[in-house]
């Protein structure tokens, strides 16, 4: 799968990121930091934490567990990448 291709309902796809310390000391392997994978309808006046955190599961949710960071060196970048099933019901996400 390609970087920048476009979510098709049914078909997997992949979440990239990149986290980057960018401070003088090491980011602590028990940090309490995680990174999660949120999902909202595009609309005007989105607002935090809902709809991203599923209150209303029909205007966002998250869509992939959550994942501790770690620890991370000062000056240094950790990647994480995962490959999604999306939700793809008639009316549902990606539609």
């Amino acid at each position: 799968m390609a970087v920048d291709e476009p979510v098709l309902g049914g078909a997997p796809c992949a979440v990239y990121v990149s986290i980057t310390n960018k401070g003088k000391a090491a980011y602590p392997a028990n940090g309490n930091d995680v990174v999660k994978v949120l999902w909202a309808k595009a609309q005007s006046g989105l607002s935090w934490p809902a709809p991203w955190n599923g209150a209303v599961p029909s205007t966002g949710e998250m869509i992939a567990l959550s994942v501790p960071i770690g620890s991370i060196l000062p000056g240094q970048e950790q990647e994480d990448s995962r490959q999604l099933a999306i939700n793809t019901k008639p009316g549902g996400l990606w539609q």
